[in-house]
């Protein structure tokens, strides 16, 4: 069946569909993977949402019918984002002035896990960074899970900041990880490393590209 990625910004024309993604985050943040302690109100309405959705860009992929597969938040650098106003300790030097993108929620599920699916949401939010204004990417996720490792390969880096976040009850190792995507970009071009390569090769994975 013909896998569809849509891009979707929360606009109050698109609630159906916003509606089903939350529904998605709290079936994996809440109820499977037990991260978030959900308030009232969320357990009632079975959704798992903060103040920063609501201008953030929402991608998902779904199996070519109604069921969402994989998900990740995409919050703008003109926004506010939970990573930056959550953390406590780090070296804020490296992103202090610079227009930074946010990435977070990111959701595979679990029979397409060891698939192609997570390459491919890849794919889609890098082509969506190279045209946006960002100087910056940062990434919360957590040590040794198929996200971290998959950007770890493509030349992100460990920030070591402390994540405050009182909401979650975290009991594995949580790492915000950062990307340079201007220097990024100027290598994959001009002076390709180990990363940039990998990252060429799952370009040509996912889009076929030569």
């Amino acid at each position: 069946m013909k896998l569809d990625i849509k891009i979707k910004k929360v606009t109050a024309d698109e609630t159906n569909i916003f509606l089903k993604l939350l529904n998605f985050r709290y079936k994996y943040y809440v109820e499977k993977l037990k991260y978030i302690g959900a308030s009232d109100d969320m357990d009632l309405l079975k959704l798992e949402y903060d103040k920063y959705d609501k201008n953030a860009i929402h991608y998902y992929i779904n199996n070519g019918g109604d069921e969402i597969i994989a998900y990740a938040r995409v919050i703008k650098n003109s926004m506010p984002k939970p990573i930056i106003d959550k953390t406590t300790v780090g070296n804020m030097n490296i992103i202090k002035n610079k227009k930074v993108t946010e990435i977070s929620r990111l959701i595979i599920s679990d029979e397409k896990r060891h698939t192609h699916i997570l390459p491919m949401l890849v794919v889609e939010l890098y082509k969506y960074l190279i045209s946006s204004d960002t100087d910056i990417v940062l990434i919360d996720t957590f040590v040794g899970s198929d996200s971290y490792k998959i950007f770890k390969k493509l030349g992100f880096e460990d920030l070591d900041y402390l994540y405050n976040d009182g909401e979650y009850k975290v009991t594995k190792k949580s790492s915000i990880l950062y990307l340079d995507l201007l220097e990024f970009q100027y290598k994959l071009k001009y002076r390709p490393e180990k990363c940039h390569k990998s990252f060429e090769r799952l370009l040509i994975l996912v889009e076929g590209r030569k």
